[in-house]
């Protein structure tokens, strides 16, 4: 129609904001704070978010168990297949080889997990922590 676009490919969901990550040890977070750096973007396009975070801990708090990165500004889709592999970057944090985190289906929560070379995978948790320990990630997936 002589248009430099047609009304089909109008994004009609674009959504950019602020979100605000947090930790939790076997579900919850006593104790635990963090530093100036504790902060969190997100964008939006129709189905599809990538957010990045990036915090710092002061204290990693006295509560125990499997770890897990919270505050995901949206739920990730329920979808069979829809698991979402994370780019993960940590200091002053102890993992056995690799270290990776997923969204687990119809959940917020990123699920952090260590890998051996010998491809053995556990839960990373409290231990793995240390109260100076800082993330950065960036993670796509699809609500």
């Amino acid at each position: 129609n002589g248009n430099a676009y047609s009304a089909s490919e109008v994004l009609d969901d674009y959504e950019e904001g602020t979100w605000t990550p947090g930790i939790t040890f076997g579900g919850a977070s006593v104790g635990v704070t963090y530093g100036g750096e504790n902060s969190g973007r997100y964008t939006k396009i129709g189905n599809v978010v990538t957010i990045n975070a990036f915090f710092v801990l002061t204290a990693k708090g006295s509560s125990t168990g499997n770890a897990f990165l919270t505050g995901l500004p949206f739920i990730n889709s329920d979808i069979a297949g829809s698991y979402a592999p994370a780019a993960l970057y940590f200091n002053y944090v102890s993992f056995a080889d690799f270290p990776m985190g997923f969204v687990p289906l119809d959940v917020a929560t990123l699920d952090m997990r260590e890998i051996t070379n010998a491809g053995v995978k556990t839960a990373m948790a409290d231990t793995d922590f240390a109260n100076n320990s800082q993330i950065i990630m960036t993670i796509t997936y699809k609500v």
